[in-house]
Formats: C-alpha cells, structure tokens, sequence
C-alpha cells in the first residue's frame, strides 16, 4: 500500500485527518492513530494487513470464496489502475492531455469512487444463487476451519479495514484531483457517510455473536466469579471429583482387552465428568464394561461438593500464538488438562500458566437451525486441536473432525450469579453474596453470624445473631426450600423456618434493592426478611434509605424521585424524561438519603457522611414519619398522624403546613 504515503503527502494530513473521519466510519479512531502515526509504525501495520489479505486470497483459491472474493478484488485492481494513473501524469504539465484525462478518469462516472462502492458491493450485498453475501460466506469458511474465535474477528476485521483503507484511498485520490481542477467545493455525492454507517451497521451485526463470545471470556477472566460448563445436549454440567485419580478414565473407543476386575481396579471413580447441577448429597457415576461378551457394571457413590462444577477462567497471551484460556476447578485447585490420547484431567497448574494441554481455544459454533446461541462454544484443545467432548456422561477430547454438527462437542458458559443461592449450594465462612449492582452484601462470618449491609457505608442492616456459636455452612436446601445457618454439620444454629414440600427447589435472592428473600421454583417469594423501600413502591418508611442509583416511583409510574450515583436527588417526570429539580448535590459525591426515625428529618448524606441537603423539619414530634411520592409529583413528608408536615411540588414549589 505505498499509495496511503504519496496520497496523505498529496492531500496533506488534516484533509487526510478529515476523509478518514469519514470514510473510516466506526473505525475512524482506530484508523486515524494508526495511519497517521510514525511511518514505520504504519508500514508495519500496513505489512500485516497484507498479510492477513493474502491468507484470504490464499483461502479463496481452495474454497467458495474464489468467485465473490474475485469480485472485490476486480474492483479493487481498477481503483489500483486509476491511482497509478494519475501518479504516472500528475507531474507533467497542468494542460497535459495525459494528465487531464487521468484526472478525469478519476472524478468520471466510472471513477475511484464507483470501483469503491463495488468493493462494498461485491462483500455487504447478497449474490445469486448462493444468497448470501461474502462476509457471510467467508464467516462460515472461518468456522469450518474451526478458528479460534479472536483469529476469527482478526480475520473478519482485516478485510473490513482492507474495504476502508480502500475506501480512504478513493477519497484520498479524488480529493487530490478536486483540488487540482478547482473543484474543491464539489460534494462527494457517490459515497456517503451514510453508506459507511450502513456498512459498519452489516458488519456490526455479523461480528456480533463472536464480539458476545470474546467479551463474556474476557469479563470471566478478569472477575473473580466462578461459572459452570453446561453441556447444552445433555443439560449436564462438567464436574471435577477431587480425589479421583489423573488418567483414570479410558477414552470411549477401541477394545476392552483387560479382565473385568483388572479394569475396574484400574478406573476407580473418573476425575472429570460431566454430571447434573448437584449439591450435598450422592451422586453415582455408573459405567459399563464389556469384556469378551461379558458384562459388568462398576458404580461409584461419592458426596459431590456444589464446588465440584464450579471453574474460574484464566486468560493466556503468548506472543505468536492465539489466545488461549485456561480453566481451573475451584474444589481442587486444578486445572481442566489433556493429553494426545483423548484422555481429560485436571492437573496444578504451574505458576506461569506455561504448559500447553491446559490451554483451551474458544471456538465460535451455530445449533442445528444455524444459529449463534449466547455463551455457546466449543473448546479445542491446544495440542491435540481436539474439542472437548461428552456422551453425557464421560468426557474427552478424541474427535479429530469438524465439529460444528456435533452438539456433544457444544458447551455453555453459565456465569454464576453473584447475588443468588440455588438450591443446595451454601456459603462457607468467609464467602458472601453480592447483589447485581453492588450495593449489598449478605455474608457469613467467621465467627458464625450471618450479616446483610449495605457497602457504600458497610452499615449492618440484619443480623442472624449466631455470632460465637460455631461456624459451618449457610445452605439452600433443595428438599424442603429452608435456609438453614449451622454451626456444624447437623446442627442448626438459626433458619427462615418456611419449610416443606411445597417449597422444594427454592433458591434465596439479594436484590439491589436490598431484598433478602427466598422464591419456590416459580419466583413466587415465599420469606422474605429486609428491603430498602417497602413493598409500596412510592414510601420509604422511617430509618429506611435510597441507594445511590436507586429511585422511589409514584404509584402511578408518572414521577421517579432518583438519587443518581453523583449525589444529587432529582425529581423525574418519566413521560417527558425532563428533570422537574433537584437537590443540587452533585459535586459532593453519593452517600444515602434517609427519612430519620428519630426526629422526620429527610436527609441527603453525601460522601463523606455529611449532611448535604435536608427538608430541615424535625424535632421529636416528628419521630416516626415517613416520606411518600404522590401521583401529582408532590414529594412530602408526612408524620405519623398522616398529615403532611413538608412537601415540595412538581414546579418546586416547597411548603410546610402552618402550625406544626
């Protein structure tokens, strides 16, 4: 691409700055810092784009490709053509015939433009008979060769950014030849802004599924959660038992040549599997043998820890080489290891993440109907190229070919949520839930007490009181729905004691309002101990408190009072989404706002704990008063005679009810 350094020379760097702002479209950012960077830098970026186009032409040779991607570059060799012109002439005389044709050609009906927009032609609109377009035919070569899903984006993005560097080319060229004829208000009619965001908008949605799959491995690797494999097919999930033994398990093919007993001593329980979603109770791994038409059946009981299924995902960069994950059980300690033979265990992982059986490729897959479904992959392993496999129940890695009409071969990320309990899984000391946003906590201690707060002011806001009485588990039961906290394994220290068959499967839920309940199977609640608001959702009663990021709404959903995360409380009109006032608290950070038990006071506290607005109408009469949001947009404070002692109108009008 030597034309990019003679034409910004031409055009100069703003105009160059300018055409790439619109022509780049999304990319423009990108583009800019790097075509406008040191030239060394550009050559070099310009040297891999080669590269990365030349596997392209290479790939379309051996596949469908050929004709559609012959298309693109038919179109591009003619822009190619029109610049050499140009170049070959520009110095020759301004009244050269050469030179003004060359010109000409460029700025004509059929001129650098016109060969742009076949470019965009020949990769965003669909062709006949195959119906489809090339970016999408080109998708679907990408995943057949089962890359990785970040070399799948580098691949798709190259040619996207090969279409705009072309792109900026014929604007670059045209402009150039604008400027030399005296036409330098004329408009670029025949490509358009709009176009381009048309073509980021195609390209956008095509990407997506791969743009979902990378981010969801990225936010994994960087967050502390935990998150299960799901073997969508047999709705199982991979489990890891602790203390089976590392290659214990034969891969699924070849013959049975040992005795019967010989195989049994031999396999004992399976270190990986897959298994359903289970906690607290027995689990058996049953497996069959065949030896010489001889039958048998070896089955284990073991007691599964809920942590059994639960992995953390670790990123690995090695210059050079794809990036690779690695997963690591959280009971063991091991990481999800393979070996050539097919076999799968889990192994200490060493400390620089170094050996490559443990690194995992996330390859993007479609369902039988040719569909991305979210958080759905398949992992090849890094030095067989093998996905990982079930039946169900066994796990490998021993399938060699393509993959993708393999749905044993498909497994789903499930991130763990962080602000939910199912049922039987349980808190250990130490660990906590955390709801969605962040705002509370619900955490068994050390010491045996069970503690909901909220973690802006780390203020207790329930307590289970069983501090000093021993500490074991706090555990969602699946048989009967009761949260039980115990002090050691059988003894109960304190419970929801809502309990029974009816309740089975329950699951307890922190919400960011600051509910604490437990909800039966169909998310009917069914105990519930705190919430910041109340059930009515326009009162905050006396001591309760809105969260930053958090709102009252009238009744009838017309008015919002909301106390953004800045510190400023707003009255909100949500049918105009206008601001009605405000506190003017902005700049001094987000605390809470309160309705004080002791004396009425509705406050706004700001970050450091100071008192930053209030409705400064208090005193022990007013103890127990609550602050209500009524339909007309009134905020009021209202004691507890019911009447109103303040209000402050939709028109920020404020009043306080004479006499009191």
């Amino acid at each position: 691409m030597a034309w990019y350094f003679s034409l910004i020379k031409e055009v100069g760097k703003p105009a160059a700055g300018l055409l790439i702002d619109k022509f780049g479209g999304a990319d423009a950012p990108r583009l800019k810092e790097m075509l406008l960077g040191k030239d060394g830098e550009v050559k070099r970026h310009i040297q891999k784009l080669d590269d990365k186009i030349d596997e392209l032409v290479a790939l379309a040779k051996e596949s469908k490709l050929e004709t559609l991607f012959g298309n693109y570059n038919s179109a591009g060799r003619k822009l190619d053509r029109l610049y050499k012109d140009y170049e070959d002439h520009k110095d020759k005389e301004p009244d050269n015939v050469s030179r003004r044709n060359a010109r000409n050609n460029v700025l004509g009906r059929k001129g650098a433009f016109y060969y742009a927009g076949e470019m965009i032609q020949s990769l965003c609109y669909e062709k006949f008979p195959q119906k489809k377009t090339f970016f999408q035919e080109y998708a679907d070569v990408l995943m057949e060769k089962r890359l990785d899903v970040y070399g799948y984006r580098e691949q798709m993005s190259a040619v996207m950014e090969h279409l705009k560097l072309n792109l900026i080319k014929a604007a670059a060229l045209r402009r150039a030849c604008l400027d030399e004829s005296n036409k330098g208000g004329e408009e670029d009619v025949e490509l358009s802004e709009e176009r381009v965001k048309e073509i980021d908008k195609y390209y956008s949605d095509l990407i997506r599924p791969a743009q979902e799959l990378i981010d969801l491995f990225e936010r994994l690797s960087r967050g502390e959660n935990y998150v299960h494999l799901r073997h969508p097919l047999s709705g199982n999930y991979l489990t890891a038992y602790e203390k089976g033994k590392p290659l214990s398990e034969d891969p699924p093919f070849g013959s049975y040549s040992w005795s019967l007993m010989e195989k049994l001593e031999r396999h004992g329980m399976p270190q990986v599997f897959a298994n359903r979603l289970g906690r607290g109770q027995a689990e058996g791994y049953e497996e069959r043998v065949n030896v010489r038409g001889n039958s048998g059946v070896s089955r284990t009981e073991v007691k599964l820890d809920f942590q059994s299924q639960e992995w953390r995902v670790f990123k690995v960069v090695r210059e050079g080489k794809p990036v690779r994950f690695m997963f690591v059980h959280r009971e063991s300690g091991g990481a999800l290891d393979g070996v050539p033979d097919g076999r799968v265990y889990v192994n200490r992982p060493p400390e620089d993440k170094g050996n490559e059986h443990m690194w995992w490729e996330p390859i993007l897959t479609k369902n039988g109907a040719g569909e991305f479904e979210p958080g759905v992959c398949l992992l090849k392993h890094a030095v067989s190229g093998r996905p990982l496999d079930s039946d169900g129940r066994k796990v490998y890695a021993v399938n060699a070919g393509t993959a993708h009409d393999n749905n044993n071969t498909k497994w789903r990320l499930v991130q763990k949520a962080i602000n939910v309990l199912e049922p039987d899984e349980y808190l250990a000391p130490g660990e906590e839930l955390t709801s969605r946003l962040g705002r509370f906590g619900l955490v068994y201690k050390a010491d045996g007490n069970l503690v909901l707060y909220a973690k802006h002011d780390d203020k207790i806001l329930w307590q289970s009181g069983t501090a000093g009485k021993g500490a074991w588990r706090c555990v969602m039961q699946k048989k009967d729905g009761n949260f039980v906290v115990y002090a050691r394994e059988g003894e109960p220290v304190w419970a929801t004691n809502r309990f029974g068959d009816e309740y089975a499967g329950s699951r307890l839920v922190l919400s960011d309002d600051g509910l604490f309940e437990v909800t039966d199977k169909a998310g009917r609640p069914v105990w519930e101990k705190w919430r910041v608001t109340r059930k009515s959702k326009n009162t905050l009663a006396p001591d309760e408190f809105i969260p930053p990021g958090l709102e009252l709404m009238s009744q009838n959903d017309a008015y919002a009072l909301r106390y953004r995360t800045n510190g400023n409380l707003e009255l909100f009109d949500t049918k105009s989404q206008k601001v009605l006032w405000d506190t003017g608290t902005g700049l001094r950070g987000a605390g809470r706002c309160v309705v004080q038990k002791q004396d009425g006071n509705f406050v706004v506290y700001d970050a450091a704990k100071k008192a930053a607005w209030a409705t400064n109408v208090y005193g022990q009469q007013y103890a127990d008063s609550r602050v209500l949001l009524s339909d007309e947009g009134a905020l009021q404070v209202v004691d507890r005679r019911a009447r109103v002692i303040w209000q402050k109108t939709r028109d920020g009008k404020e009043t306080r009810i004479k006499g009191l």
